[in-house]
């Protein structure tokens, strides 16, 4: 049996070689939601890769093998494997950095594949050039393996193709989560992006034992520069709000978004309540600060709502509810300021008597 497989060597690797080619390129032509036949699209997509780097292996070792006049078992069977496997793991190195999604990603994962299989030639030249193994009668290339050829054609079809249809699916995933987890108006992170955030805070503060403030803002008087300047104006105060928001936590790992209407939120991880004070009144700050509609200097007042991962609760429910009572606690008085939750009751951290400016 060993005998008859070493005979049929070459052409069972040349089989294996198209066929990898002829799945790959089958693969690579699928479209999403876009096939006249969807038999096996999932299953033939998500092994392309393995397909593809099974073909250009395959078409790499027996033509450095021919080229060397080397047989094709001058290196037992435990070589090729390996060598195998790493071609493999370069192109599934590839699809990783694409997913990175960083500028001119699909290049570099060219550049990767390109990589992998450099190293591949050199370790292979070397591994056979020090087989020990005696050179067969005709070495150097033939023109006779039409079937290489063929493999070799088909095989960089669906190389382009499928790298080129990964990309734009993935660039396409990626600016449909920017516009699904992001504000129009202001360009903060929105309620999608809020839900996903909070459950990876609470996630890792139960596992690390980290504190985190949920602070939700309220704007005062918005409703009459609305109503006096028109909802335009409204806009561009709310649209310069978030900018002064987004601007002011660059550097910080605090979540900023807006839940909606004149509703802002922020999360952020501290060490001590006094850390909070801090941050409340830099909010407080760059959110009344004067806005020029023309020649008219035009603020808002602010309220902002506390409660405190984990002693005021341990769900976003618990959590953004009673940061809602300690701002309303605020609002009913008609004055700026922050007020906490504390177990039940309330605490106003400062409380200002500045009211909005028409």
């Amino acid at each position: 049996m060993y005998f008859l497989l070493k005979s049929h060597f070459v052409g069972l690797m040349e089989g294996i070689s198209l066929v990898s080619a002829c799945l790959a390129l089958l693969g690579a032509l699928y479209k999403r939601d876009d096939v006249a036949f969807s038999f096996g699209r999932k299953s033939i997509k998500a092994f392309v890769p393995l397909f593809m780097a099974t073909s250009v292996w395959t078409v790499h070792y027996i033509i450095l093998c021919r080229a060397m006049g080397q047989p094709y078992d001058a290196v037992g069977l435990l070589y090729p494997l390996g060598s195998y496997g790493f071609v493999v793991l370069g192109f599934y190195c590839a699809l990783k950095v694409i997913d990175l999604g960083f500028s001119f990603s699909n290049y570099v994962s060219g550049a990767v594949i390109g990589g992998f299989m450099a190293l591949e030639h050199v370790a292979d030249k070397y591994t056979l050039a020090h087989s020990g193994a005696a050179k067969v009668a005709q070495e150097g290339l033939s023109m006779d393996s039409i079937v290489l050829a063929l493999s070799f054609v088909l095989l960089w079809s669906s190389i382009v193709g499928y790298l080129t249809d990964y990309f734009k699916n993935r660039e396409m995933i990626t600016q449909l989560k920017t516009i699904a987890y992001t504000d129009t108006l202001t360009s903060l992170q929105n309620r999608n992006a809020l839900n996903e955030h909070f459950a990876d805070m609470l996630e890792k503060s139960g596992k690390n034992r980290q504190t985190f403030a949920c602070m939700m803002i309220d704007l005062n008087k918005f409703k009459d520069i609305n109503d006096t300047y028109g909802h335009l104006v409204g806009d561009e105060m709310l649209a310069m709000i978030g900018s002064r928001l987004k601007e002011g936590f660059e550097d910080k790992e605090h979540f900023v978004g807006r839940l909606g209407g004149d509703e802002f939120i922020v999360l952020a991880a501290y060490q001590n309540v006094a850390e909070v004070d801090a941050l409340a009144e830099t909010i407080y700050r760059l959110v009344i600060a004067p806005h020029c509609v023309g020649s008219v200097p035009l603020r808002v007042g602010c309220c902002i709502g506390i409660s405190l991962f984990p002693h005021d609760g341990t769900t976003q429910k618990s959590l953004m509810g009673h940061a809602d009572i300690s701002l309303y606690e605020m609002k009913k008085n008609n004055c700026d300021g922050v007020c906490f939750y504390n177990g039940g009751s309330v605490r106003a951290a400062f409380t200002l008597g500045v009211p909005a400016a028409i």
